[in-house]
């Protein structure tokens, strides 16, 4: 979706979006509780094809002020929250930051004992396409493309919402 305008003030910049009446992504994995892997399959497709953005989903590299950062691979690093809230119904940590136990678990290649403790149940392509979006080095963070032709990104079942 893009912006319609921008608006700014001294501390602040605005984006103005159309309206859409279908609610929050995160209000439908509420209600349902999680996706299954095929329904998030479709959303994220559709996120990936869309510029978007929320602060609760900024990378560590974001958070820290650390200088320049990789825009894309920021992006990915949302991406992958997202698809993880899709698939588990909830958030995968509290705050991204080395102090949160998720977290800590998560960027340090360790996901699969966090999905393990949540009980997720999800597929070993799903697991290993969060892992590769969610690494705490950008560089080690797949690119778009490499996410689009991950095996989990290109299964046929298709399930429309």
């Amino acid at each position: 979706m893009l912006p319609l305008d921008l608006l700014s003030d001294e501390n602040n910049l605005y984006s103005i979006t159309p309206y859409c009446n279908g609610g929050r992504l995160l209000d439908r994995v509420e209600r349902k509780g999680r996706f299954s892997e095929p329904e998030a399959r479709y959303w994220m497709r559709q996120i990936l094809k869309t510029p978007c953005g929320k602060w609760y989903y900024l990378s560590p590299e974001v958070c820290l002020s650390e200088g320049p950062f990789d825009g894309p691979a920021v992006d990915l690093w949302a991406a992958g929250v997202i698809l993880f809230v899709m698939l588990t119904g909830s958030p995968p940590w509290e705050e991204p930051k080395l102090a949160d136990d998720n977290f800590r678990l998560m960027t340090t290649g360790h996901m699969s004992r966090m999905l393990e403790d949540r009980r997720a149940g999800l597929s070993a392509d799903a697991m290993d396409l969060l892992q590769s979006m969610l690494h705490l080095d950008p560089a080690d963070r797949l690119s778009l493309e490499q996410v689009c032709a991950h095996p989990w990104m290109t299964h046929s079942e298709h399930i429309l919402p």
